[in-house]
This record gives structure tokens, sequence and C-alpha cells, in this order.
């Protein structure tokens, strides 16, 4: 216990020992803080991040609904945003909506209605219109010119001579109305 009085003592006998010893730990303190911070900076980044991809595509998500569940204000969750992605939160919620209907439109059958609905809109006309300002295409266009048809399996869709081989006896469908085909070409074969 002497010792440590005594050193304490020593270094304030001594004011160059003193400056350099605050100076250690004002930097150590500093640095420390700084890396709270940073630490906190990057937890509130996931968090926001998290919230946004878990319900970005639900119909009433909101960015009042995402204050909510973050526990931040607008202000604060529309600067983050604009600070990390370069967005505003609308921006960048409608991005993330359009490009997982690109996704869809390219990658599925499903009607454009439902589409639009798993991609969190409700009105079909105000996201058409959103779509071709931010694709320059319509969502029935884009899936056109992008959609990825499965590989045929049976050999038939690539070398039949004749119609009649893809559809039932008679050449109509089973309610005997004429049938439409779609025809799948392989990269290959077109």
């Amino acid at each position: 216990m002497c010792g440590i009085h005594s050193v304490s003592l020593d270094v304030f006998a001594n004011e160059q020992r003193f400056q350099a010893l605050m100076m250690e730990l004002t930097q150590r303190n500093c640095e420390f803080v700084e890396k709270k911070r940073d630490a906190a900076k990057e937890q509130r980044k996931k968090q926001i991040l998290t919230f946004i991809h878990s319900h970005c595509f639900e119909v009433d998500f909101s960015l009042s609904r995402l204050c909510e569940l973050a526990d931040y204000s607008p202000t604060f969750i529309n600067r983050f945003l604009k600070d990390e992605t370069g967005l505003s939160y609308h921006q960048y919620i409608s991005s993330l909506r359009l490009e997982k209907a690109k996704q869809e439109l390219s990658s599925t059958q499903d009607k454009i209605k439902d589409v639009v609905l798993r991609c969190g809109y409700i009105d079909i006309a105000s996201f058409t219109r959103k779509f071709k300002e931010y694709e320059g295409l319509t969502p029935g266009e884009y899936r056109m010119q992008h959609q990825k048809y499965p590989e045929a399996e049976d050999e038939r869709w690539h070398s039949s001579s004749s119609f009649d081989t893809l559809l039932p006896e008679g050449g109509k469908s089973m309610n005997s109305k004429p049938c439409n085909i779609v025809f799948y070409f392989s990269d290959q074969q077109r």
C-alpha cells in the first residue's frame, strides 16, 4: 500500500513524468471510447438492416413501423441509410422490393399480381409505373426478356418435327379445345 502511494507521489513530484502519464491515460481512454462507439454503431447498423430485410416485403411495412421496431427516430434512420447506402429509406425499400420483383419475374411463372403482392406492393398500377421508371420496361416486358426457362428433360421439346407428338391423341387438348403450346429452347438450339 505504501508502494502505491510513494509511486503516486513520485509521479506528482516530476512534472514531465506526470504529463506523460496523463497523456497516455487520456489516449487509452479515447481509444477505448472510440472502440465502444464503433462496436455500438456496428450493432445498430446490423439491427436496422436486419429489421429492414426481415420486414420490407410486408405490405404494411413503413418507416414508422421500422422506427418502432428499431427504437430510433425517422430522421436518424434516414440519415443512417443515406450514410450506409447512399439512399433514403423510401429509395432503399423500393430498390429491395424491385430487385426481388425482378428476380421473381425472371425465375417464376407466377402471375404478376402475385409477384407484386409478395414484394410488398398493393397497387399493381403503381408498382408497374415504379418498375418501368426503375427498369425501363413494364413487368411483363421484363419477364419476356429475362425469363429463365428450365432445361427440358424430355428430348421431344427439341427434336420433334411434328406438333402431334406434343399433343394428346387427335391433336387436341383433353377438353377438346385447341391448346396453347409453349416451346422451351436451350441456348444451343436457337
